[in-house]
């Protein structure tokens, strides 16, 4: 059996949507003839953990647990010069406060002088790349070590964080092993999420492209992303070095649940688990205004978990705010299951071309969707599966159709939308993900 060092900082028993990915490929890698060792972070506190997570890595992989460090000099020194000289202490501390425009020209030379001299400190304590980068060089050794006593064949490091693509080729130069790099995410092609200039985005997109064109393979979620994976590193026709291996959702985790008969005669719950994007919740307020009023009483929508403050600021505001539950906690993957069983309709909401995981799980779980997306990828697939309706993100006002319709004849619109092809379906489950990332290694250690 051939043995991969997997770096996966977001890994079980940590609460995080990046964690679900590396552990289901450790889950099933056995049954392909591979056996993974695991490094990772270590959680600080009781409220990253979802201990129900754990339950998916098997008894035999060793997980490294590596604390990753967060230094704070700057911080550090701020609190000091506060107690000790009080009367600057209030401009030192609002020095880094982008909200503040000090109307004073002393005040913003002051405000100069203080970020050019600490900003020695304010680099460690925000090194580039990602907080994570002392983690990432942190693991190197103990790393290098596991490779040659373990005799590993490949690396395998998946992103984000980004500085893990760091560690990826530093082991590679070091131990000589080929790389796969794993990306979940787009880095800094995320043009709703990357949103950082300056001197950091050059050094950002040159170890971006540094790693890429280093790595032996590299493997991205979505089409659209893999495409811009190769344009990062001009390799459009490097035959075999770019794969496409997706999120999915795993058989095991719905075994045994069966769907309860919900009755819609009083209410309609369509629900949201899971993240939201910062974008995702204003198509949904307008086009829940747009609905007949005697039609909304007959709808509710829950939302359970983080929501942006932009977006909560806008459902607070909204004269349609008491038809939306939000539950702003973190629930366990057990019970994000349970409450997707219990709604009569999912919902997804996406202010760009991406699918998330929860997506696949959607796919599995036998309820019909109700999506607001661009056009693209993630529409693609629910039209290909056969599980919903898509409304385009950038024609919100379809949507108060489609809730009317959905309201008046909810049977009516599960016949028409809900007609899931399973043979297609299929091909996103964990196991036969992780026979194509089998594949991928297999192929690696023989180039």
């Amino acid at each position: 059996m051939r043995k991969v060092l997997f770096i996966a900082h977001y890994f079980p028993p940590l609460v995080s949507s990046g964690s679900f990915r590396p552990v289901k490929f450790v889950k099933y890698l056995e049954e392909f003839s591979w056996q993974a060792t695991v490094i990772s972070t270590k959680p600080v506190d009781d409220s990253e953990i979802d201990l129900t997570l754990s339950d998916d890595i098997p008894d035999n992989v060793c997980v490294l647990r590596i604390l990753t460090p967060l230094p704070k000099p700057r911080d550090r020194l701020i609190r000091w010069l506060v107690k000790f000289a009080p009367k600057f202490g209030g401009s030192i501390q609002c020095a880094f406060d982008k909200s503040w425009q000090p109307s004073s020209t002393l005040l913003r030379v002051f405000r100069l002088f203080i970020k050019s001299i600490l900003f020695p400190l304010t680099l460690i304590q925000y090194p580039p790349i990602d907080p994570e980068f002392y983690w990432s060089m942190k693991i190197i050794p103990p790393a290098v070590k596991l490779i040659r006593a373990d005799r590993m064949a490949v690396i395998f490091t998946t992103s984000a964080p980004w500085s893990s693509l760091l560690s990826g080729l530093l082991l590679k130069i070091v131990t000589r092993k080929p790389w796969v790099a794993d990306l979940r995410d787009p880095w800094t092609k995320d043009e709703h999420r990357y949103r950082i200039k300056g001197w950091r985005r050059v050094f950002d997109k040159f170890i971006e492209k540094l790693c890429l064109a280093n790595a032996d393979i590299v493997i991205g979620v979505t089409p659209k992303w893999l495409e811009d994976l190769k344009g990062i590193t001009g390799e459009y026709s490097a035959a075999g070095k770019f794969e496409l291996i997706t999120n999915g959702y795993d058989e095991l985790d719905f075994c045994g649940i069966d769907l309860p008969g919900l009755k819609y005669d009083s209410e309609i719950i369509i629900s949201h688990v899971g993240s939201m994007f910062q974008g995702g919740l204003e198509p949904l307020l307008f086009g829940i205004q747009q609905v007949n009023g005697s039609l909304r009483g007959k709808i509710k929508f829950r939302f359970t978990g983080y929501m942006h403050p932009e977006d909560q600021a806008l459902l607070d505001k909204s004269d349609v705010s008491k038809l939306i539950e939000f539950q702003p906690r973190r629930i366990n993957h057990t019970q994000s299951v349970q409450q997707m069983r219990e709604s009569h309709v999912l919902f997804l909401s996406l202010p760009f071309d991406y699918y998330p995981g929860k997506l696949f799980e959607y796919m599995r779980l036998g309820r019909p969707v109700l999506a607001v997306v661009p056009g693209g990828s993630a529409g693609e697939l629910i039209k290909q599966a056969g599980i919903g309706y898509v409304v385009d993100h950038a024609e919100p006002e379809h949507l108060s159709e489609v809730l009317q319709q959905i309201a008046t004849d909810y049977d009516q619109f599960t016949k028409m939308y809900y007609q899931p092809d399973w043979g297609y379906i299929s091909q996103f489950e964990r196991r036969n993900l992780t026979r194509q990332l089998s594949e991928v290694l297999n192929r690696v250690v023989t180039q």
